[in-house]
């Protein structure tokens, strides 16, 4: 597993090429978020990285919250995750993609991307003191990925892990942050 950052301002800049790139009124008066324009990102990313063909069908797997959408609503004190995972695919067939009890497969060509950026990470002392790191214990499927806030005091940044094949990472880090002069 790999752990990049991107800065406020890099996250900023992927927002503004995507939308300023979008044809217009796809999105109505709302422009693509954060979490939009990294999963994009990392998904452009992977595919290169893996060497795929400009035809070659991957799909993206994005959880969603829906505890404000169910019918009948959730109870009020409910405490709980209420998620369901959506698949994106680049050839508009879900159904030809792998399955696994209804469950797409991480690996290549796929991939998945959690987001972890509304969740109140840093801060918490259990008594030793503030937390020295917080990330996922271990990924250990290729093409897993989750976006997590930045650390406290760097306000904006964002910080991707990342499970993926090692013959690939190299490429993976290279496509990640060439846009970005790095």
């Amino acid at each position: 597993m790999e752990v990049l950052k991107l800065t406020k301002t890099q996250v900023e800049m992927l927002k503004n090429e995507a939308n300023r790139t979008r044809p217009l009124n796809e999105l109505g008066d709302r422009g693509f978020t954060r979490y939009e324009v990294i999963a994009a990102h990392i998904w452009r990313c992977a595919c290169r990285a893996r060497g795929h063909l400009y035809e070659q069908r991957t799909g993206l797997v994005v959880c969603l919250d829906i505890c404000n959408r169910v019918q009948p609503p959730l109870p009020e004190k409910y405490f709980g995750n209420a998620i369901m995972d959506v698949v994106a695919t680049g050839l508009q067939d879900i159904h030809a993609m792998k399955t696994n009890g209804g469950r797409l497969f991480y690996w290549n060509p796929n991939l998945g991307v959690v987001s972890w950026m509304a969740l109140p990470l840093y801060g918490t002392d259990f008594g030793w003191g503030k937390e020295i790191f917080m990330g996922p214990g271990s990924y250990d499927c290729d093409g897993d990925s989750l976006i997590l806030p930045g650390r406290d005091g760097d306000n904006g940044s964002i910080v991707v892990g990342l499970c993926f094949q090692a013959a690939c990472m190299e490429d993976f880090q290279k496509f990640f942050y060439q846009d970005f002069g790095n």
